[in-house]
Parts: C-alpha cells; structure tokens; sequence
C-alpha cells in the first residue's frame, strides 16, 4: 500500500487549480497606462481657452514631464496646462483626469465641444462626479 498516494493526488489536483487561476488572471483587462506630453503657460491678457484651442498660442507654452510632481509658479492670472497622448490621438475609453493633492485654488478643465468643468478641494463636487478625497477628479 502506497501511503504518499493521497497526497500526489492531492498536490496534483492542487497543482491544475491554480494553473487554471493563473489563466484566468492572464485574461482579465489590464489598465494601462496612457503616455502623455505636458505644456504650461501662464496666464495673462489675451489668453483664454479659445486662443488656446485655435493654436495662437502655440509657440509660447513650455513643455514638462507630468509622469514627474511639477509645482508650477504661482501667478495671479492663473496657470494653463495642456495635455496630449504622446502619440497618435486619444484612445475611445473611458479616461480621467487626475489631479491628486491640489492646493485650495480652483482648478478647471476645458474639453473639446463640451462646457468647462471646475472643481476646487473645498467644495462639494456635482453629484454626478466621483467624490474626491485630496484629489480632484474629472472624467474625460
């Protein structure tokens, strides 16, 4: 009589089950992360987001890494950023804009053919937004 059989039977069927999780795990949708090129240019007198979006200002923006923390120079007329996907268009998912441990100022997204959207750290987001916690969020 072999006494060690039970427990090969039992490492074997040990064995499958987790070969077969380790497959279902290689199968579920993986976030990625999307690669994107930063801008910044101060704000002042003719700049709004409609020179912005029609390209006048273009050679002026300065480019910085936004994979990297960036505190940008505090100015009375506010900061504009710009983000772009590093290449090709935007990608059809759903996306979301970040900004994580913002300071007390409001902070506003302009998007293409749609309103602009404001949200500040003191203020209760709409109640159609994400609740933000040290962080504000905006869906893209």
């Amino acid at each position: 009589m072999d006494l060690h059989r039970p427990l090969r039977q039992l490492a074997w069927r040990a064995s499958r089950w987790f070969m077969g999780l380790c497959l279902c795990l290689c199968a579920l949708p993986v976030r990625a992360e999307l690669a994107l090129t930063g801008e910044w240019l101060p704000g002042g007198p003719g700049i709004d987001a409609h020179a912005i979006a029609t390209g006048t200002l273009d050679g002026r923006f300065e480019p910085f890494d936004p994979t990297r923390l960036r505190a940008f120079p505090r100015n009375p007329d506010g900061v504009w950023i710009r983000l772009r996907p590093a290449a090709g268009p935007w990608p059809a998912q759903a996306l979301a804009l970040l900004v994580r441990h913002p300071s007390v100022e409001r902070v506003t997204l302009y998007r293409q053919a749609e309103p602009a959207l404001s949200l500040q750290v003191l203020r209760q987001a709409p109640a159609d937004l994400e609740p933000g916690y040290g962080r504000l969020h905006f869906p893209l």
